[in-house]
């Protein structure tokens, strides 16, 4: 039994590394399965929030969605920036909604897709 258990998790194991893989290194804005609209607003702070939904494309729930903002000078380099995780996920074929407030500093901002699960 144990060594059953030994390939059932190297199997998986190989099947996460393939995904991490085949989705690229580091932040992505959107993938072929996940897709984000986001805006900035004024929070009631005072402060700019960013808040907008993560769409998934896929039929099962992405889990652990972590995003990743990203300051922005005039110039477009990146001079701040924060990751955050949206709240409950992300179901099948739906959306899910986030808000964080903005890095400072940072004239615009870029939101863009850190790293996910799928659910079972």
């Amino acid at each position: 039994m144990g060594r059953m258990n030994y390939l059932a998790a190297l199997t998986l194991a190989m099947g996460f590394a393939c995904t991490a893989w085949a989705q690229g290194p580091g932040p992505v804005s959107s993938t072929s399965q996940l897709r984000i609209d986001s805006a900035v607003v004024q929070g009631k702070s005072g402060r700019p929030q960013v808040q907008g939904y993560v769409y998934n494309l896929y039929g099962r729930p992405a889990v652990t969605v972590q995003l990743l903002v990203e300051g922005l000078d005039g110039s477009g380099r990146t001079v701040s920036t924060k990751v955050f995780n949206v709240i409950g996920g992300v179901p099948g074929g739906g959306r899910g909604w986030f808000e964080t407030a903005a890095p400072t500093p940072g004239e615009t901002f870029k939101v863009s897709v850190m790293s996910w699960a799928w659910s079972r």
